[in-house]
């Protein structure tokens, strides 16, 4: 939290490093601290290696922590995850011109990640019910802009 005060509010992203920094060596199951690692590796470094490391770090305690299912998973969690499966295609489709078919199928699952959460996802059913699903589901797909990522993989199946 204190490293996103300060990315956020104070606009001080060398300080918020060190405590995502920290966030991460303190506990190895924060995910979300691994994908700012991720943001950061590229934004300073342009280390998309490392950032890579650091995206696939957070989808793996993100699978962990859910049992590879997407049964109970809650919004935020769903967020991660299409974050997570973009920025790993954004860095196939910018650095590495042998893994556009990686790319894509990044591209993909973070398309897809809506209709998971809309059609399978116990948890937000039973926090909101049949008749409310679809508008939660509608709220958090604008919020998130899924949309996007059409773009992506309309460009690498054109290539």
């Amino acid at each position: 939290r204190i490293g996103l005060s300060y990315q956020m509010k104070q606009d001080k992203d060398t300080e918020a490093l060190k405590y995502y920094q920290y966030a991460a060596e303190c506990c190895d199951k924060n995910y979300k601290a691994f994908y700012k690692l991720g943001i950061y590796d590229l934004k300073f470094e342009q280390n998309y290696k490392k950032a890579e490391e650091d995206f696939k770090r957070a989808l793996s305690i993100l699978d962990e922590m859910n049992e590879h299912k997407f049964d109970y998973l809650k919004p935020e969690e769903f967020l991660y995850y299409y974050k997570l499966y973009r920025e790993i295609g954004i860095i196939y489709t910018k650095f590495e011109e042998n893994k556009k078919n990686k790319a894509l199928k990044y591209f993909q699952k973070a398309n897809n990640i809506y209709n998971i959460m809309s059609e399978k996802n116990i948890y937000i059913k039973k926090m909101f019910g049949d008749e409310y699903n679809n508008v939660c589901c509608e709220a958090i797909k604008n919020n998130v802009n899924i949309e996007t990522n059409e773009s992506d993989i309309k460009i690498l199946i054109e290539e």
